[in-house]
């Protein structure tokens, strides 16, 4: 069906745990004619962020912020639920969700679900 980008109507998940210091970023690909939903978004971090951390960021390939928040400086797992959905704002548009590196010593992890 047009607009909806999971024709089937399945949750699906994606996650990135990269290296200490380094963004977790799940990049969520176009699809023909279709928008992508997110539903919910998990996040920890494996010990305090820096000053600098604790953002997570939702926004389009253009650079176009859909939606960000600061999440604190601390560490221990987050869950933040979009209960009506966070829509992408145009169809053909891959959504990209960003968790801010943590610091030298600090991983962050990110996952996703999405329809």
């Amino acid at each position: 069906m047009k607009g909806q980008a999971n024709k089937d109507g399945a949750i699906l998940n994606a996650r990135d745990t990269p290296a200490d210091n380094t963004d977790a970023v799940v990049t969520i690909a176009a699809a023909t004619e279709e928008k992508w939903v997110i539903r919910d978004i998990g996040y920890s971090y494996d010990e305090a962020p820096g000053a600098d951390s604790g953002m997570l960021t939702v926004e389009s390939p253009s650079a176009t912020v859909i939606w960000e928040v600061d999440i604190g400086a601390q560490a221990g797992p987050g869950h933040i639920n979009f209960f009506h959905g966070l829509q992408a704002t145009a169809e053909n548009q891959a959504v990209i969700v960003t968790l801010n590196a943590g610091g030298a010593t600090t991983m962050g992890k990110l996952n996703v679900n999405y329809q």
